[in-house]
């Protein structure tokens, strides 16, 4: 009597019992499993199945079974999938696609090891691990990491404790020690002060070593934070750019959510393409169960993607390979999981053709001005009109400078107002003597021109405040700013302060405030960033526009002829406490500390 053997086919929900016969043919059993669920023998593919795709399709079926009465999943693949063309052996040649797959594979499951899962969760503050709340706790997370545990390095300082000039650049490549390669690091960087002094900056790739260094470029940042994120419990993946960055995806409300650490950023997909203005081709996220192909997650123009690397059938075809080998021993209601979520990303990669760039996307904020232009991601922001001024309440010009109260090292300077004085450790400020109306008519205008003389340091900004006609912040990476009372300081940063303010880079113009409590220049408490084109402090003169809207609770800054902020909201009136509910004193400050530069408005009006 000849034995036979039950299957069950699981498909889209659905179980299926198969009797077959031991001999039967695995050609045979496709067409069995198309005539209960539908699916094309060719674009069947099984998991617990057999170990290996068959090498011989009249090969007798019990030749690849693990037991009688298996339970099987059938996944439907797509058409470049299934493609019979595809011959493992033929990927010999697409090498560079193979081994960044395969490394960065291998790298993904390094986080599984307990022992490194548990130096994170020592270093993470408790406030975070207590956090229920999935997204509260990545947000936190991000925020801490950024602003308070890993530092971003575009050279390291002189390595010589006692040097008098520890900035220093590139010289080239060095010869990695022993340790360095034990700690993953094949590559050596070296640089040089303007004493000579040499100092080396090992690109460390091994986990363990950067929890300790905390320190680097995204390869570096994103390593260690996936390890944090892995640690802490969320559905995690590690995202491979080919045109050189990193950055992870967290799986939160039902889908996958771009995360980027470097700018503790969340759910901004197009920032790469749209603001970086990046010409993407390859984009793998890779996790503990597989990698995927999920550039079009990155993309509006997919279609136009410089993607000459592999053919698409063959890329689809290897990755599809690939994963099966990875979900050989998942239990079957795992993959059942797995495969369900894979099916929810196909569909939603169907209507990311038809998305578009949101205004507020800006160039990257991790990294020094130079390097992020060298790279070419400051972003190419189109020209946009300048905002109109309809009502002009206050002009400074010689017959109004009564009306201005100067503090600090403000002083005049012709017929213009300098804020600081080209000298160190100087503070300064201005305010218009009477409070404005920033409310009525639907909000405010301010347009103003300045101009910062080159390479120093540290920045302007302008305030709105409630705290006093004399009120002047502290300087250095304060600005003039911080400590002032009920205010909102919008921020034009030429130096980054790594260490009191974590400032993400040299060139940028953030919105900070902390209500009602004294301000503070610390990034933990920007509302909003971007990036101007131009660098702030080249010594020439700039024109800005910063516009508040009432009705839409919304504040803009315009530079240059492009918008750096647009459109973000923000609700003054119940931000900060304003005299009579509507007015607020308008002014400027600006610092400098242990490096110098003047700061100088050559143009202030405020209207409506």
């Amino acid at each position: 009597m000849q034995i036979e053997y039950k299957i069950i086919i699981i498909h889209d929900g659905q179980e299926h019992i198969v009797d077959i016969e031991p001999d039967m043919s695995y050609e045979d059993f496709t067409f069995i499993a198309y005539s209960i669920t539908n699916v094309e023998p060719e674009l069947q593919r099984y998991y617990k199945l057999y170990k290996d795709y068959p090498t011989n399709q009249n090969s007798p079926l019990k030749s690849f079974f693990i037991k009688n009465n298996q339970k099987i999943i059938l996944y439907k693949v797509d058409h470049n999938e299934g493609n019979n063309n595809f011959n493992i052996q033929n990927m010999q040649q697409y090498g560079n696609i193979v081994r960044t797959i395969t490394s960065t594979l291998q790298r993904m499951l390094s986080y599984n090891d307990a022992r490194l899962q548990s130096l994170a969760l020592d270093l993470i503050p408790l406030d975070i691990k207590k956090e229920s709340n999935q997204k509260d706790k990545l947000l936190k997370l991000l925020d801490w990491y950024k602003n308070h545990f890993f530092s971003w390095v575009n050279a390291p300082e002189c390595s010589v404790e006692t040097c008098s000039t520890p900035n220093t650049k590139g010289v080239g490549r060095g010869t990695p020690t022993q340790d360095d390669l034990y700690n993953g690091a094949s590559t050596i960087e070296v640089y040089m002060c303007d004493s000579n002094h040499t100092t080396r900056f090992p690109r460390y790739n091994r986990t363990e070593k950067l929890l300790y260094t905390r320190g680097g470029r995204c390869g570096e940042w994103v390593n260690v934070f996936t390890l944090f994120l892995v640690a802490l419990g969320f559905q995690t993946r590690y995202v491979y750019d080919f045109t050189d960055h990193v950055w992870n995806e967290v799986y939160l409300d039902n889908r996958w959510q771009h995360t980027d650490c470097c700018e503790a950023s969340l759910d901004t997909p197009l920032v790469y393409e749209g603001g970086w203005n990046k010409k993407l081709n390859y984009i793998f996220a890779f996790e503990m169960d597989g990698v995927y192909d999920v550039t079009k997650r990155y993309s509006i123009k997919f279609n136009q993607l410089f993607r000459n690397m592999i053919p698409e059938y063959m890329l689809s075809h290897y990755i599809a390979k690939v994963n099966q080998d990875i979900r050989a021993n998942l239990l079957v209601e795992h993959l059942v999981a797995l495969l369900k979520r894979e099916e929810g990303e196909r569909k939603e990669f169907l209507t990311f053709g038809s998305r578009t760039y949101d205004s507020n996307l800006s160039g990257r904020v991790s990294g020094s001005a130079a390097w992020r232009s060298d790279r070419g991601e400051i972003g190419d922001r189109p020209l946009s009109p300048a905002p109109v001024i309809n009502k002009t309440l206050l002009e400074i010009s010689p017959s109004t400078i009564n009306q201005v109260r100067m503090v600090g090292s403000c002083g005049l300077a012709g017929h213009t107002i300098q804020l600081t004085p080209d000298r160190t450790d100087q503070v300064g400020a201005f305010w218009l003597s009477e409070p404005i109306d920033i409310l009525s008519e639907g909000g405010f205008v301010c347009t103003f021109k300045f101009r910062i003389n080159k390479d120093g340091a540290d920045g302007m900004a302008f305030v709105l405040q409630n705290d006093s006609l004399n009120a002047l912040g502290i300087g250095g990476c304060g600005l003039g700013y911080q400590g002032i009372k009920n205010s909102i300081a919008i921020e034009f940063d030429t130096y980054r302060s790594s260490d009191h303010c974590r400032d993400p880079n040299d060139n940028h113009i953030s919105i900070q405030s902390r209500g009602r409590e004294e301000n503070s220049a610390h990034h933990r408490f920007s509302l909003a960033l971007g990036n101007p084109s131009r660098k702030l402090n080249d010594g020439q003169e700039h024109e800005c526009y910063i516009t508040y809207s009432l009705e839409k609770k919304q504040i803009s800054v315009w530079v240059d002829s492009q918008y750096v902020i647009q459109n973000h909201s923000i609700d003054i009136p119940n931000l900060i406490a304003l005299k009579d509910s509507r007015l607020a004193y308008i002014g400027m400050t600006a610092a400098t500390g242990g490096l110098k530069q003047s700061h100088t408005i050559t143009k202030f009006i405020i209207g409506k």
